[in-house]
């Protein structure tokens, strides 16, 4: 009898320990989770911004939104996509052209209208091979105004990508023959920026003028 109380003395000691352990170590990812998201505000910032654009609703059951209509494009056949966004890349050959499907047609045209209906445009990044949000907006309308406190996250050098990704997409004149691009701010200041391409990999020059 004496015997049974000791092992679950031990046993129940052993459980309480484990669990105390357990505890702590639940209390420490909680409060270190915590303090990387104070630390790198960004975190918050990012998705908040670029996800309501790509969660815009486009009345269908499937693509329900312009995240789905961009993703089932991205895992159609890059060759395909390619050759229908770059005909001629592919050159002719034996007297014939490489020429896309009549599948790959109709999924891009209708995925482009569908995109169009909810004011957004995509454009077909040739070095990742995949579609991605065109990073600007072109409209005679001038675009919200952001926190200024964002403006100063935006460093020269930073991708184009890396920029939309903090801001949003930029604000570009339909006359514009710069072809900078601008984001407007709640305090009155225009952040210009000037890009080596004109997709997520272009590299950001600022223009302090």
């Amino acid at each position: 009898m004496e015997v049974a109380k000791t092992i679950n003395h031990f046993v129940n000691r052993k459980n309480l320990l484990f669990y105390s352990q357990n505890a702590l170590i639940i209390i420490s990812l909680f409060i270190y989770s915590g303090c990387v998201a104070q630390n790198n505000p960004d975190r918050k910032m990012i998705p908040s911004i670029l996800d309501t654009i790509l969660n815009k609703p486009t009345g269908l059951s499937y693509p329900k939104n312009a995240r789905e209509v961009i993703e089932r494009l991205n895992a159609w056949d890059k060759k395909e996509l390619d050759a229908y966004e770059r005909p001629n890349a592919y050159p002719m050959r034996d007297w014939q052209y490489y020429i896309p499907s009549g599948e790959t047609y109709e999924l891009i045209i209708s995925s482009k209208e569908i995109l169009k209906k909810i004011n957004i445009e995509i454009i077909w990044n040739v070095k990742k091979k995949r579609y991605e949000l065109k990073p600007y907006q072109t409209s005679d309308n001038l675009p919200k105004l952001l926190n200024t406190d964002l403006k100063n996250r935006v460093k020269d050098g930073m991708t184009l990508g890396e920029t939309i990704e903090i801001l949003g997409l930029g604000w570009m004149h339909p006359g514009e023959s710069t072809g900078i691009i601008r984001w407007f701010f709640a305090d009155g200041s225009i952040l210009k920026v000037l890009p080596s391409a004109y997709n997520s990999t272009g590299i950001i020059k600022i223009i302090n003028n």
